[in-house]
Formats: C-alpha cells, structure tokens, sequence
C-alpha cells in the first residue's frame, strides 16, 4: 500500500486595521518607555554596585527580550 502525504503552506497578506496601528502604536510607545527606564537604571553604577546580581541580570535579560520585541514591531 502506497500513500502520499502532501503539505500547504498558504501566505495571505492581512491590511491592518485603524485600531490594529493605534494598539501598535501604544504597545510600541510603552517598550520604548520601558527599554529607556531600564537603560538608565543600568548604566547607575550606584544600582549596579548595590543590587542584587540576579536582579541586575533578570533586569538586562528583560531589556533584551524588549529591544527585540520593538525590531519585530517597527
């Protein structure tokens, strides 16, 4: 018995909605907010020095995911 196994990929191009790019917009205002706190609570040596490592590392760990996260969105 033969059988045969196929596979379809369909791409399709979805316009965005007016409330789409508004929601964009605020999602992508709010990481950038969130990405410049986080800078300049990084580049405090007097925070860096003083909190706790895991603390700090979670904290650069986030900023990273965040810039990432604002490539994908602009």
């Amino acid at each position: 018995v033969k059988s045969s196994k196929y596979e379809a990929i369909i791409y399709y191009e979805k316009k965005e909605t007016l409330e789409e790019k508004i929601l964009k917009e605020k999602q992508i205002e709010s990481l950038k907010a969130s990405i410049e706190r986080r800078r300049k609570l990084l580049a405090n040596e007097n925070y860096v020095s003083k909190a706790p490592e895991a603390l700090v590392n979670k904290e650069r760990e986030t900023l990273k995911e965040e810039e990432n996260l604002l490539k994908t969105l602009i």
